[in-house]
């Protein structure tokens, strides 16, 4: 029997944190209550907000970290880079791909969504693209697969930010990529982009979704 308060410690060893359970549970509650339930008020772009926010908090401190370990030769940024991305497939591509075989093979099932279900798309996890720009924002019963690919995409991208930034770059480089992306979030606006396109296809968009949460995570990290 585990002694009283023995798994707050071993929580803390490991560097998970039980609140982000249920700030995920809300995420998928209110996300559930938009589009079965028909509530508004946002509910469900909060709930996606939300869930970036703890990704990039969990992510970026993750990042930090390995890029701390490379600047004090216990390991080499390419080594940590490979590690970051064969840790991020190993957790996300089973469910994934096994979520789309299923989907594939009953595909009959959604045939009332269209004859283009964009399986092409999902496979390479472009089905923020997908929605945005090949169809135009219908996206049926796939929609929900856009904010993997945000993901996905951020996965990619951020670890030669962070891994081959020095770590006194860390910031700035948020903030640089924060101002750029408002800036095209609002070009974009005023160039008659609906909200579809702008938040889930185009990286201006995509860095305004996600990258303003990385300060945080910086911040935090910075003083750990």
């Amino acid at each position: 029997m585990p002694l009283p308060g023995s798994e707050r410690v071993n929580t803390e060893k490991s560097g998970s944190i039980l609140g982000f359970n249920g700030l995920r549970g809300l995420s998928v509650v209110l996300v559930y209550l938009n589009h079965k339930c028909g509530l508004q008020f946002y509910s469900g772009s909060v709930g996606v907000w939300i869930f970036f926010i703890l990704s990039g908090f969990l992510i970026i401190g993750e990042l930090n970290r390995q890029r701390g370990k490379a600047e004090t030769a216990a390991s080499r940024p390419a080594a940590e880079i490979v590690t970051f991305w064969v840790k991020r497939a190993t957790r996300i591509f089973p469910a994934y791909y096994a979520l789309l075989a299923i989907l594939f093979l009953t595909r009959s099932y959604f045939q009332h969504a269209g004859p283009d279900l964009g399986f092409r798309y999902h496979v390479v996890y472009l089905s923020n693209y997908w929605i945005g720009s090949v169809i135009g924002g219908t996206a049926g019963p796939f929609g929900v697969l856009w904010t993997l690919s945000v993901e996905q995409q951020f996965y990619v991208i951020a670890p030669f930010l962070f891994i081959l930034l020095p770590l006194e770059r860390h910031f700035v480089t948020c903030m640089s990529v924060v101002a750029l992306g408002l800036i095209g979030h609002f070009l974009m606006y005023s160039s008659g982009f609906n909200h579809t396109p702008v938040g889930r296809s185009k990286s201006p968009g995509y860095g305004h979704l996600k990258l303003p949460h990385l300060m945080i995570a910086v911040s935090a990290a910075e003083q750990q």
